[in-house]
């Protein structure tokens, strides 16, 4: 039997190839299938990788953050990179967040690679598109700014090619989406049987 350091049973777990990654108490662990739990150092959120082969550990600064991989194999935490915002998910090539639109261009998705420094954006149709989901080289998102009486509908982006499909719920439903690992699958509770 082991026994975890941490206090927080229910802090945040991304399942990885050979362990898991935990937030707990300000800090986040390694618990490997085999061995003993080790500490990372501070960590005040996870969020998944593009897939099981990694986790980024974000901490929380004063004015901004640092992220930080975590292999999904070793356990080990890469060098850190600073970011204005906090990303809302990853995808193969990079960490996601929504910019809205403004006088100087429409909506889009931004894609940024912490280790190049490297951004692209990804137009989509909205004027405040919030990132829910994302795997592989796909994102869920819905838009924050829709008005609309039956709910605002998201849309799932490929952010290699750019195409968007519309889906049929609202953006409390987006919000619940899940994405199979490879992006493959969207998993999200839906109405009338959507």
């Amino acid at each position: 039997d082991r026994v975890l350091p941490a206090t927080d049973p229910h802090g945040l777990k991304i399942a990885l190839v050979e362990g898991f990654a935990w937030v707990s108490d300000g800090h986040v662990w390694w618990i490997p299938i085999a061995g003993d739990p080790v500490d990372l150092g501070e960590a005040g959120h996870l969020l998944a990788g593009s897939d099981r082969s990694g986790a980024w550990a974000v901490t929380y600064l004063d004015r901004g953050y640092e992220l930080s991989r975590i292999d999904g194999t070793t356990g080990a935490r890469g060098p850190s990179y600073a970011s204005h915002i906090a990303p809302f998910a990853a995808v193969r090539d990079g960490l996601v967040v929504g910019r809205n639109a403004s006088f100087a261009g429409s909506a889009s998705l931004e894609i940024w690679d912490p280790e190049s420094g490297a951004a692209r954006q990804v137009d989509v149709p909205a004027e405040f598109p919030v990132v829910t989901a994302a795997a592989g080289d796909v994102a869920v998102w819905y838009d924050q700014a829709c008005r609309g009486p039956q709910g605002c509908p998201g849309g799932i982006t490929n952010v290699e090619t750019g195409n968007t499909l519309t889906l049929p719920f609202e953006e409390t439903n987006t919000y619940t989406a899940r994405l199979a690992p490879d992006g493959s699958r969207l998993y999200a509770f839906g109405t009338d049987g959507v």
